[in-house]
């Protein structure tokens, strides 16, 4: 062992560096005295060093500290040919004109290991320099090395060997910083099997992590591709979306070929293909010292580790990383433009996250956590990423492990497995009590995502398959979303199959188990809803699997459900449905407590539910012009009073969806609590009434259309229905229905009562608000801070948010105590707008005052000073 003390202040360059061990035994550096450890060239090849002393082994911090810091921005490589003499030394200039660089190596091909210093220049190849001046090589004669440019110099890579069972530990005092580029490996030529070379590859297959490929020639946008391992050769593998892999043999990169069948995803001819160019290899020490590259082990723990329990401060960008990134209580830990062998450990990270265009992939069969986020307090963001885990064949097994975590946000990350999965217990994500996190137009492929105990956390447009390749089966069956014990405040905005046919979720898209105040929303659309499958179709939009309360199903537009849009269970309560259109067939009924349902399509069933309380109306869409406006005949709840009420005798509920009128003048009358939109009249036809000695009881009603109601009960028939006239679609209609015992008898019961309604297809589109929040204006005297009634208050929306600009967000006078209050479905959105009140009606006339503000998710109260004119 050589124990290295670096101490100098400033830089200390690896290359100066000399005399380290060449035997089993790992050399230490101790970085202090705020020195900055340099490596900017391959470990192994430099000044100083050779393969037998070239590995990075163990790094300690002291005193104030310092860093350790490996750069690959200044390598490049000038392509050649007509090599004659011998190889220079490592530090010859290398010139052109007024060019000049310094000296790294020659490689006959990026397959290879360089050529030694004094051996034969191979015949054409690259010349590996750093530290260029002057300009770019072009192509032409060369000074200080026998050979002939073929081309101008390019972003070249450097390796930097980390020994296994070595560590960098990195505490507050210390901190580790990797800097580089983009190394270029060739471009596609839209073949299958074809190799592009790749540095590092040829010693040992399996290991690089992945490549990133541009969409189509030209464009400059690169996509992710993951590397796969010792993935299986199996001719299932997928081609499309869910194929977005490469495989690393030691001939370098293969695209869109297992080596024995044409699969993956192939991508377009004329795509450029790269790659991080700071590459961190395992090695192993023995007798002989730090040796050739090596598989990285499958204990994680011996490869070459970041320590950073004492609050270390990393920075990674532009690698390729073999080691083990275990990043644990660290202050900081931010990662770019990399791809990571196995799994990234982010945990108890005291700084905002910050990771961007990252890759992490298995390599050979290990199985672990693409991303083990733990205890992350400080927010962030993890954004633009690909995450690959081999299998999940054991039970409780997941791509992610996300948990304890609070502000986090999610955007554009991609989480699969190589293999379809093995059990029912497993899935993309466990996610364990994470609070305001997000998850923004990710894409899951191999299973759901699990929620358990989470607070406000949102998944908007969610991409999901249910298998890494093949069809939705029946085995393991999944929801794309799987809540579960506590969650509160979750938010499904946007769920979609990725453009594939028969990928979705067999059991349903989202399932909430002990939950409150969910929503799922914005699935499928007016124009195009989304197919829940012509093969094993998933079972349901929402499973309510008990003991919920608080949650809504809004705007989802789907089709071929294999039973019906939601399933409920009568102990889950407080449930609003809207405008959920599925097929005009099906059948789903209303089994929770304290439910409105609106807009529907579907039939419906109009039996009684037993103990279901407090769930009266439903309005729905059962064909491309017929609709009906239901009355479900439970027995009101507290919350509920208002929509049913005994207005005459004893009418008795009996707990199975019914009421008893037995008595003359029992009498019951129902109120719908919400306009019914998408309808365009009330029908010429009678109502369906449902129940037992239906006939010895009396139906009235009354209507609103949006002026109030007509002011007159009149019998609920044909004749009365038809001559309320026409309803505008957008305002829609409200009901008050009252049902009177004209004829005693003990088995008078009522179980459902079917108005039916006139609409069309193009009606039935109109949507209620997502989100209603509240807006206040209170206007107040600024000398005297004393209410100002009778301002008169404009707000609109102003461009940036969701509302179309000049859209009325809040009009009207102040009242008394100078408020003016309103709601809105609108929020994240700007306003602008003024206050001013011009009449000397109340007294005080007062100069105009702008307002500038934002809605927020909570709404906006804000206070207007006005100056008096």
């Amino acid at each position: 062992m050589t124990a290295f003390t670096v101490n100098g202040g400033g830089e200390t360059n690896w290359e100066s560096l000399s005399g380290g061990s060449t035997n089993a035994t790992l050399d230490t550096y101790t970085i202090s005295n705020n020195t900055t450890l340099l490596i900017n060239t391959d470990s192994y090849v430099c000044t100083n060093h050779s393969a037998a002393f070239g590995s990075l082994d163990t790094v300690a911090f002291s005193g104030i500290g310092g860093k350790l810091k490996i750069d690959g921005t200044s390598v490049r490589v000038i392509p050649y040919n007509t090599g004659s003499g011998n190889v220079p030394a490592i530090g010859t200039t290398v010139s052109q004109g007024g060019v000049s660089s310094y000296l790294l190596g020659v490689w006959a091909s990026w397959q290879g290991e360089n050529t030694a210093v004094g051996a034969a220049m191979p015949a054409s190849g690259f010349i590996k320099v750093k530290s260029k001046t002057g300009g770019d090589f072009a192509a032409g004669a060369l000074t200080g090395i026998g050979a002939s440019a073929t081309g101008a110099d390019v972003v070249g890579w450097i390796e930097v060997r980390g020994a296994d069972t070595a560590t960098i530990t990195v505490p507050r005092i210390g901190a580790v910083e990797v800097v580089g580029g983009w190394f270029e490996l060739g471009t596609t030529n839209g073949s299958r099997g074809q190799v592009l070379a790749c540095p590092t590859t040829a010693t040992v297959a399996g290991v690089f992590g992945g490549v990133w490929i541009e969409t189509g020639a030209g464009t400059g946008i690169y996509e992710r591709f993951t590397g796969v391992g010792s993935m299986v050769n199996l001719s299932t593998n997928p081609t499309d979306e869910r194929g977005k892999m490469v495989w690393q043999t030691t001939s370098g990169i293969r695209i869109g070929s297992d080596g024995t069948n044409n699969v993956g995803f192939l991508p377009p001819t004329g795509c450029k293909v790269r790659i991080p160019n700071v590459i961190l290899t395992c090695c192993t020490r023995t007798a002989g010292g730090s040796g050739i590259r090596v598989l990285p082990n499958a204990a994680l723990a011996t490869r070459q580790e970041f320590v950073t329990t004492a609050a270390g401060d990393i920075d990674l960008s532009h690698c390729v990383l073999q080691w083990y990134a275990n990043f644990l209580q660290a202050f900081r830990a931010d990662i770019a433009n990399s791809v990571i062998s196995d799994t990234v450990v982010i945990q108890e990270v005291a700084s905002a996250i910050n990771v961007d265009n990252i890759i992490v992939a298995p390599t050979q069969a290990q199985l672990n956590f693409p991303l083990n986020m733990l205890s992350c307090f400080g927010g962030g963001t993890f954004q633009n990423s690909q995450l690959t885990r081999f299998s999940l064949a054991a039970a409780a097994a997941y791509v992610n492990s996300c948990q304890f975590n609070k502000n986090i946000v999610f955007t554009a990350v991609k989480s699969q497995t190589l293999l379809n999965r093995g059990n029912a217990t497993t899935g993309t994500w466990n996610a364990i009590q994470n609070v305001d996190c997000e998850w923004n137009n990710c894409t899951n492929i191999g299973g759901r995502m699990l929620i358990t105990g989470g607070q406000r956390n949102k998944v908007i447009n969610l991409h999901y398959a249910d298998q890494f390749s093949g069809t939705t089966g029946t085995a393991n069956a999944h929801y794309a979303i799987d809540t579960l014990t506590g969650c509160n405040g979750t938010v499904v905005d946007g769920v979609d199959f990725l453009g594939l046919t028969n990928v979705h979720p067999y059991a349903g898209i989202f399932n909430t188990t002990a939950n409150y105040n969910w929503t799922v929303r914005n699935i499928g659309s007016t124009a195009s809803a989304l197919s829940l499958g012509s093969a094993n179709a998933s079972a349901v939009i929402v499973n309510g699997a008990g003991n919920n309360d608080g949650g809504r199903i809004q705007r989802v537009y789907t089709s071929l459900t294999r039973t019906n849009p939601w399933v409920f269970l009568n102990s889950d309560n407080n449930i609003t449905i809207e405008t959920v259109a599925g097929d005009y067939a099906d059948t789903s009924v209303l089994t929770a407590l304290n439910t409105i349902a609106k807009g529907v399509r579907q039939t419906g069933a109009t039996t009684g539910q037993t103990s279901v309380y407090g769930t009266h109306w439903i309005d729905s869409f059962t064909a491309a012009t017929v609709g009906k406006i239901e009355i479900k005949c439970n027995e009101p709840s507290a919350a509920t009073a208002a929509q049913c009420s005994i207005t005459g005798g004893t009418p008795r509920f009996n707990s199975v969806g019914q009421v008893a009128l037995t008595a003359i003048n029992d009498q019951v009358t129902w109120e719908m609590p919400y306009f019914a939109k998408g309808h365009t009249a009330l029908a010429n036809l009678s109502a369906t009434l449902t129940g037992t000695n239906t006939g010895n009881l009396t139906y009235e009603f009354q209507y609103d259309k949006g002026a109030g109601y007509n002011g007159t009960w009149l019998t609920l028939n044909a004749t009365n229905l038809n001559g309320a006239g026409a309803i505008t679609e957008s305002v829609g209609v409200r009901l008050k229905v009252r049902a009177t015992c004209a004829t005693a008898n003990s088995g008078n019961l009522l179980t459902n009562i079917a108005i039916p309604t006139v609409t069309t297809s193009t009606a039935q589109n109109q949507q209620y608000p997502l989100d209603t929040v509240s807006v206040t204006v209170t206007v107040l005297d600024v000398n005297t801070l004393t209410p100002v009634e009778g301002a008169r208050v404009l707000l609109e929306a102003a461009a940036g948010g969701p509302a179309s600009v000049g859209e009325d967000i809040l009009a009207g006078d102040t009242n008394a105590s100078g408020v003016l209050s309103g709601t809105t479905e609108y929020t994240d959105q700007p306003i602008v707008g003024k206050v001013r009140r011009a009449t000397d009606a109340l007294g005080t006339l007062y100069k105009p005052s702008p307002v500038s503000a934002t809605i927020s998710d909570t709404g906006l109260s804000i206070t207007v000073l006005m100056i008096p004119d």
